[in-house]
């Protein structure tokens, strides 16, 4: 069969064969739809949060601070945004999410007794091969899930995109269940938030028991203005801290899930099916022909 010709006999002499491997390969795939678990995807979609305020006196001081020591700092709102991406994969935010909703009982149900509220070793003939192989590989047969085995998941699991036209960022989570891929996300937003808040407060109160200190020894009056306007700058940085609006990035819109699962795509997973059907069969009358010819 060196000949285009003889692949186009092969197609027209199973054409019917062809068409019913196509229809068979059909059902497999509404079989496979009805079977699979679905899973659909939650998304959030944040941005910097605006922050026009300065301190009155920054532009007029940052020079005069630079000779004695002080940085009035950069773009407070940037700095903040870039932690917060950075901390969504933290382990100190997996802690916290366990505290709040332990997402560890959904990602590791086969391992959680619920009754006794507790993880344990899953029982059953699988488990016990899995457990036999890991043994073999110098793995640790079984170990209760931790903070780390969380933020894996969000590394791994939670897919950020962001637009190169702006400094808008969104992250996708996709689920078996909706309700909870949201509550996921919820909780990692609002988490992350509280954490950034926290670490921005303690270092507030210590910045400002500093300059309290550097400003009993200061005789300048333009010394004791600069480090005056420190003071009021970590002032505010407290007050900010203490309310419910975010420091450090702002949803854009509510967290919310596509109406329709993401997966499996049910009609590419019908052209699919049908596709690799028919070519398998093509394939195959072609290498049987090419048999019974040189046989």
């Amino acid at each position: 069969m060196d000949k285009i010709e003889n692949y186009i006999e092969v197609f027209q002499n199973r054409f019917k064969t062809l068409l019913l491997i196509g229809i068979v390969s059909a059902l497999f795939c509404i079989v496979f739809l009805n079977t699979v678990t679905p899973k659909y995807t939650a998304f959030m979609k944040i941005g910097p949060v605006d922050s026009n305020e300065t301190t009155s006196n920054s532009n007029g001081l940052g020079a005069a601070a630079g000779l004695i020591g002080l940085n009035l700092g950069g773009s407070e709102s940037a700095s903040s945004y870039l932690v917060f991406q950075e901390t969504i994969s933290s382990t100190r935010l997996a802690n916290r999410l366990i505290e709040k909703n332990d997402p560890r009982k959904v990602f590791f149900g086969s391992m959680y007794d619920e009754k006794n509220d507790i993880f344990a070793r899953p029982n059953g003939f699988v488990n016990r091969i899995k457990n036999i192989i890991k043994n073999i590989l110098g793995y640790p047969d079984w170990s209760e899930p931790v903070a780390s085995n969380i933020s894996t998941i969000i590394e791994n699991s939670v897919i950020k995109t962001s637009n190169l036209d702006n400094n808008f960022v969104t992250y996708y989570f996709e689920f078996e269940d909706k309700d909870f891929a949201i509550s996921f996300l919820k909780d990692i937003y609002e988490e992350t938030e509280s954490l950034i808040k926290e670490q921005q407060k303690m270092i507030a109160s210590e910045k400002k028991q500093y300059y309290l200190d550097a400003l009993k020894d200061v005789t300048s009056d333009t010394h004791r203005k600069i480090i005056s306007s420190q003071i009021i700058e970590q002032e505010r940085m407290l007050s900010k801290t203490g309310i419910s609006t975010p420091i450090s990035a702002m949803l854009i819109d509510d967290i919310d899930a596509y109406p329709q699962q993401t997966y499996p795509k049910r009609i590419q997973s019908m052209f699919f099916f049908v596709i690799v059907g028919f070519l398998f069969g093509y394939i195959y009358f072609v290498i049987r022909d090419i048999f019974l010819i040189n046989k």
